[in-house]
């Protein structure tokens, strides 16, 4: 087995500039996301569908059998198994769409240019989280040629609308509701310092607060006779969620992501909503912490309140001792030349999904880069095919 992982090492290298080639083709396809969770399905704009052609084409190269499956015609995953059949099953996941790039006067070089300087390779999506899905499709690739002596099958799927908040009805879930099924799964968000053996989840509401508009400059106002201030009263509210102290002190509230109201300079404003994000630890129930915020409040005493909920995704977690764990912390020890922590991924990813589905999932491991989500976002190229190898000795391993 030791002289087959050897020479799984050595394709990886022959590979590099192939693989490096294709992070760049998918950066420069362009596959922004904007919308809101539930309104890019309803809108049906074709966001990935240049990405799923790449990975589709790359695929069938190979020899490999690459299918759509999609919910909507216009978001259309892109699903790819090594083998017909074999037991244990590993599935590698990534999804296609990225946040937008934002104004390009604050990017160094076009975010849509996979320019390469000085090991850095830079583009919307470079490390979040097309990289990573270049060094999937390349494990899959290699892994074809070794195929007759692994007992398992890899699926490699990359999914649409992720980026909205990890809660598509249209990606991942439909998959999983198609019948995709695994024994470990492994979603390659970026990173190799730690093992994301878990994520936090999220708890987002929207407060509206109704007041009664009057002129400021009224008598009625000025003696307090007449309207109601519903900002000053939101106000109060948010200020009292920014105190609320969770049983789980890991556990963070952000009030007022965004805030709404008013009506004219010289009005009392008569309505004033605002967004409030938490993350959450596994175990959280949105009940749970739902009750919390409501008792919080009826504490404020203020009146003509009401909340909305918007998004509930769980935290979920799995155990370290997990087969896909030990295996994939072996082989990143053996090609980074050190042990990743094992930890909670501070952000939330289609894991979720999977674990709730009693699939063992890796909430993120993928290449190192900076500025995720932001402006010169880049990945290292050299990381990229360490991942790569990481990935397919994982599989190997898991599969043999």
């Amino acid at each position: 087995m030791k002289n087959i992982k050897s020479k799984i090492l050595k394709e990886i290298e022959k590979s590099k500039p192939a693989i490096i080639k294709f992070a760049q083709a998918l950066i420069r396809a362009k596959s922004e996301n904007p919308y809101v969770p539930g309104e890019s399905r309803n809108i049906n704009k074709p966001i990935e569908k240049q990405v799923a052609e790449l990975i589709f084409s790359e695929l069938k190269k190979c020899a490999l059998k690459p299918k759509y499956v999609s919910a909507l015609p216009n978001h259309a995953n892109v699903v790819c198994p090594l083998k017909n059949k074999g037991k244990p099953v590993l599935i590698l996941n990534g999804h296609m769409d990225t946040v937008a790039s934002g104004s390009e006067k604050k990017w160094k070089y076009p975010p849509f240019s996979g320019k390469i300087l000085k090991g850095k390779l830079y583009g919307r999506g470079a490390m979040d989280m097309k990289s990573s899905l270049a060094a999937m499709i390349f494990t899959l690739k290699i892994l074809k040629k070794f195929a007759p002596v692994l007992k398992g099958n890899l699926i490699f799927t990359a999914v649409v609308d992720e980026e909205p908040g990890a809660c598509s009805e249209i990606g991942t879930k439909y998959l999983l509701k198609q019948g995709l099924n695994a024994d470990a799964c492994i979603v390659a968000e970026p990173g190799t310092e730690k093992i994301r053996a878990g994520m936090k989840g999220y708890f987002r509401f929207k407060i509206i607060a109704k007041g009664k508009a009057i002129s400021t400059g009224s008598g009625a106002w000025e003696r307090k006779e007449k309207g109601e201030n519903a900002v000053t009263k939101m106000a109060k509210i948010l200020l009292a969620l920014e105190k609320l102290k969770f049983e789980n002190k890991k556990s963070i509230i952000t009030p007022g992501t965004l805030i709404k109201g008013g009506t004219g300079i010289n009005i009392v404003p008569d309505y004033c909503e605002a967004t409030v994000d938490m993350r959450l630890m596994p175990g959280q129930t949105k009940i749970m912490v739902k009750k919390q915020i409501l008792d919080c409040l009826e504490k404020t005493k203020q009146k003509s309140v009401q909340i909305q909920d918007l998004m509930f995704v769980p935290g979920v977690s799995i155990s370290k001792n997990e087969k896909i764990v030990e295996i994939l912390e072996k082989n990143a020890k053996l090609i980074l030349g050190k042990k990743p922590k094992i930890a909670l991924s501070p952000s939330s990813c289609d894991a979720h999904f999977f674990i709730k589905k009693n699939i063992p999932t890796i909430c993120g491991f993928g290449p190192n880069g900076d500025n995720f989500h932001g402006a010169n976002e880049f990945v290292y190229t050299n990381s990229i095919i360490d991942v790569c190898k990481i990935y397919t000795l994982t599989a190997f391993d898991f599969l043999k």
